[in-house]
């Protein structure tokens, strides 16, 4: 058996590995969205630990309710008497208690705690959307790279058959002297070249595959072409505004300093009052280790604490809690920035990669037709072998940078939209159940709440420290210029193989 002949067996087994993978059905983009997305361990995690963070709103909002402990105990007590008249006594006592606790007012600091944590939680909400549109990211990512890296695969073969093919016919023409050793050898060089790439094809291919397996979770099957993508706008302005209102990066910067200006109400509510009820009820022996009578108490108590010194502590904490906000006030500018030089970054490649596109493709024409046109016009000697070789070269490459523009265009549309903030799984797989991130928030919320709440919430509030407005952005917003949107290319069309440019005249270029 020829080496080209194990070359093609290799790599068909390796296609044939590639396109199976332990599963006979196709599987779409959908496909892939759905299952990573119902099962990704990461994400799942994520959504777990936004559950505890819920629990913080239970925690604070439960601080406005009574507090109720019981207290019961029974000692025993036993002595030994040593000498003539030894022996023992024995005795025991019993006592119960019971207390309950109101908080009355807290100069505001129990409402800046629970705005607090609902900023936290829409924090943590928005961190859960990051991921998941990171996740879906990913998916787009491996499932484009699986199938960019079969097409080039099946390139490389055909190109290793045509070489193959050419260094056979350069052998039979040196036999009769129509060309030199040097076109043989020419023609060798090139073949061992291509045989090489298809080596890196190969391998290329088992790396896209194993990203896809890491982050679906699945072997891929035969991987359908992608559907179109859309909500990618004609004006880069438009997708600033979106990215404004929607990126979950900005927003997560927004609520984080939410969530430190509460913490400054709470600093400063600490200088105020506290007013808080107690009732109490004791049940003991009048005499402890003695027998009945037992004697029972109650009473209520009504407690003011007022702080006067602190030796500079709670200022300290107040300028503490003040400087951190300021910083997370910065840092929404700082992320505003990041954001939109994100759509930027995203916008400029996307319209650079449909401007090639089309270039490409009329690349991948021409090219197939000066391929053709060598292999005949060699035939008259009118054509060098280096000349043939070249062509095909050039067509080879013409048609891998068509795959590899496809695969980053198709990439880039749905990167633009995660940097818009409105890219979504019922977007790439609208059958999906998607996750519910306030569910579990809506269903722990009211636990535990008692009638007292709301009064305590109430009275916290008069007087307290008010959380106040949002201070205003400390940079101006400027927005850059940027290329413009061509329109989105057209479905993919498949590339014809180099073998049919081999007797098949091709079209003529336009």
């Amino acid at each position: 058996m020829r080496q080209g002949s194990k070359y093609r067996l290799f790599a068909s087994a390796c296609v044939a590995a590639a396109l199976l993978g332990g599963a006979a059905r196709a599987a779409t983009l959908a496909d892939a969205i759905a299952y990573a997305y119902q099962n990704n361990p990461g994400l799942r995690s994520q959504r777990a630990a936004l559950k505890g963070v819920d629990e913080n709103y239970v925690q604070a909002r439960g601080a406005f309710g009574p507090a109720v402990s019981v207290n019961a105990s029974n000692t025993g007590y036993q002595e030994v008497l040593t000498g003539p008249q030894g022996g023992k006594a024995y005795a025991q006592t019993q006592s119960e208690s019971l207390q309950i606790s109101q908080p009355l007012y807290a100069g505001g600091k129990l409402n800046s705690q629970l705005s607090q944590a609902e900023a936290q939680i829409l924090s943590a909400r928005e961190t859960l959307r990051r991921l998941e549109m990171d996740l879906l990211t990913q998916v787009v990512d491996a499932y484009t790279s699986v199938r960019r890296d079969e097409a080039l695969l099946r390139v490389n073969q055909d190109t290793v058959t045509v070489l193959e093919r050419q260094e056979s016919d350069t052998e039979s023409r040196f036999k009769v002297r129509t060309v030199t050793m040097t076109d043989v050898a020419e023609a060798k060089s090139r073949l061992a070249s291509a045989r090489a790439g298809l080596a890196n094809a190969q391998a290329a291919l088992g790396q896209s595959r194993a990203q896809y397996i890491a982050v679906v979770g699945q072997t891929p099957a035969t991987l359908e072409p992608p559907p179109p993508l859309t909500g990618v706008p004609k004006d880069i302005s438009q997708a600033f505004d979106s990215a404004e209102r929607n990126s979950p990066l900005l927003l997560g910067a927004q609520y984080s300093e939410q969530r430190s200006r509460a913490r400054v109400a709470e600093a400063k509510a600490a200088r105020l009052p506290t007013v808080s009820a107690q009732l109490a009820w004791t049940h003991t022996p009048y005499l402890p280790y003695g027998s009945n009578p037992y004697q029972s108490a109650t009473s209520a108590t009504v407690s003011v604490s007022q702080p006067l010194f602190t030796s500079g502590q709670l200022s300290s904490q107040i300028r503490a809690a003040q400087d951190q906000n300021n910083s997370d006030r910065l840092q929404i500018d700082e992320t505003r920035n990041q954001v939109i030089l994100g759509v930027t970054t995203a916008w400029e490649q996307l319209s650079a990669l449909r401007n090639q596109l089309k270039t490409l493709e009329d690349a991948v024409a021409a090219s197939s037709f000066a391929f053709y046109g060598n292999r005949e016009e060699e035939k008259l000697d009118l054509r060098s072998t280096i000349d043939v070789l070249n062509a095909q070269l050039e067509l080879t490459g013409a048609q891998q940078n068509v795959i590899r523009a496809r695969a980053q265009e198709y990439l880039g549309q749905a990167r633009i939209l995660a940097a818009m903030g409105v890219l979504n799984v019922a977007q790439l797989s609208p059958g999906v159940t998607t996750y519910d991130a306030a569910a579990n928030f809506r269903e722990v919320q009211h636990k535990g709440e008692t009638p007292l709440e709301w009064p305590a919430r109430t009275l916290d509030a008069i007087g307290g420290m008010r959380v106040g407005a949002p201070p205003p952005a400390s940079v101006a917003e400027v927005r850059p210029n940027a290329s413009a949107m061509p329109a989105a290319p057209g479905p993919e069309k498949p590339i014809p193989s180099i073998l049919n440019a081999i007797d098949t005249p091709p079209p003529e270029p336009r």
